[in-house]
């Protein structure tokens, strides 16, 4: 496996405009946080100049649902998460044409694709129809506007690194310049960054998931802002927004 990951959804870092709510264990948790974008899916820090946003319900202090607006304010797309911060899909994931109509009705359960996923054209006919297992593709056929059979085709193609997951890794290295309080203190470990590759291929919304220092952290997260352009993740032939984790390791030699 490699050591970074695909997923497919939208950010998910807690913004100011919240509503809260108690939970059975006493814990006070977010249970709707409201996150604002702009027109290159970069998070704003409020909703001044905004293009879109994102509307997280929670069902407790890890799961709930995620739902991506149109500039419009009509939905784009939904998923459900087991837990928003990882994330871990589990459950319908849905996505609709800025007309309202159903484009697609996916099913995950651990952060898999499992049973069927159904992709229709915006007149509302079938375009697809995909069976998964555990995350791996059993069968399927596509259809045509008229309604018969066309020949298959994978509905996604994941985004690709320019030298690939190892080349991701050595570059995001030659980037680190080890912070010099780091040094002197001899601190050594791992920061994990959550960060986005946009429709465009590049690297958005960096964020720290697992920190080691305010130093080292920084330098992370800029380490990951100079990567190459990816060759971005497409569904169904369109561009999507896609999230990664990843390790960036501080060692001394």
């Amino acid at each position: 496996m490699n050591p970074w990951y695909l997923l497919f959804v939208l950010p998910g870092t807690v913004s100011p405009d919240l509503v809260w709510a108690q939970t059975k264990s006493g814990l006070t948790v977010p249970k709707t946080v409201v996150e604002y974008y702009d027109a290159n899916d970069v998070k704003l820090a409020s909703a001044e100049n905004a293009h879109h946003k994102a509307e997280t319900v929670y069902l407790d202090s890890l799961g709930g649902t995620e739902t991506m607006f149109y500039p419009s304010g009509s939905p784009h797309y939904s998923t459900a998460y087991s837990d928003v911060k990882q994330p871990v899909k589990n459950g319908e994931a849905l996505s609709w044409y800025e007309n309202g109509q159903l484009h697609t009705r996916e099913n995950y359960v651990a952060d898999k694709r499992q049973g069927e996923l159904t992709v229709y054209y915006p007149t509302g006919k079938l375009k697809r129809r995909d069976f998964f297992a555990q995350g791996d593709f059993t069968k399927g056929q596509c259809f045509g506007v008229d309604g018969k059979p066309v020949k298959h085709t994978d509905y996604e193609h994941y985004p690709t690194y320019p030298g690939g997951p190892q080349a991701l890794l050595r570059d995001i290295s030659r980037n680190i310049e080890y912070p010099q309080d780091a040094l002197r203190s001899r601190l050594e470990g791992q920061v994990l960054i959550n960060f986005e590759v946009g429709r465009d291929g590049r690297t958005k919304n960096v964020t720290v998931a697992k920190g080691l220092s305010p130093t080292t952290n920084a330098v992370a997260v800029r380490a990951v802002q100079e990567l190459k352009q990816f060759t971005p993740n497409t569904q169904d032939g369109e561009p999507v927004v896609v999230r990664y984790k990843v390790p960036v390791n501080f060692a001394i030699d």
